[in-house]
């Protein structure tokens, strides 16, 4: 790998190198002003400092390509789904929406209860006016028997 090359890749810990020896190891550090990366030897486990020359491949630990264009378009396609996502979900709440809208029957049950109540009420009401008339005509009853008993 050149520099430029080494410079123009992403570099995160725990990507994948591999160098002209064959050996594939995870990169721990990077240092740019170097051009190296510390790897951990496979085996032994002992970390050490490669220069850029030495590293044939590098990809990423799932092992897709480290280069700003491949990142991009994989961005663009996390970005397109979301984007499907966002859309089919404001679909959604606008049917759900709609459905809550046209919920008719809940409107007409309101209603009902409603009339229930006031009708309960006005019933109630006219039952305390009856009985307020009933005590007002024994009180009219009993002044006019106590006045023939005179």
């Amino acid at each position: 790998m050149t520099e430029k090359e080494f410079l123009s890749e992403v570099w995160r810990a725990h990507d994948i190198v591999l160098t002209s020896e064959g050996i594939k190891a995870r990169v721990q550090n990077v240092c740019f002003t170097t051009r190296s990366v510390r790897i951990k030897m496979p085996g032994d486990g002992m970390p050490e400092w490669i220069r850029c020359e030495l590293i044939e491949a590098h990809t990423t630990q799932k092992g897709d390509a480290c280069d700003p264009a491949t990142i991009i378009e994989e961005l663009h396609y996390k970005l397109l789904a979301a984007q499907e996502t966002i859309e089919k979900k404001t679909e959604k709440i606008k049917e759900l929406e709609e459905k809550v809208n046209k919920n008719h029957l809940k409107d007409l049950l309101c209603a009902l209860n409603l009339m229930k109540q006031g009708l309960q009420e006005k019933k109630h009401k006219m039952a305390q006016i009856e009985n307020g008339l009933q005590m007002i005509d024994d009180v009219i009853a009993k002044l006019n028997g106590g006045e023939k008993d005179e």
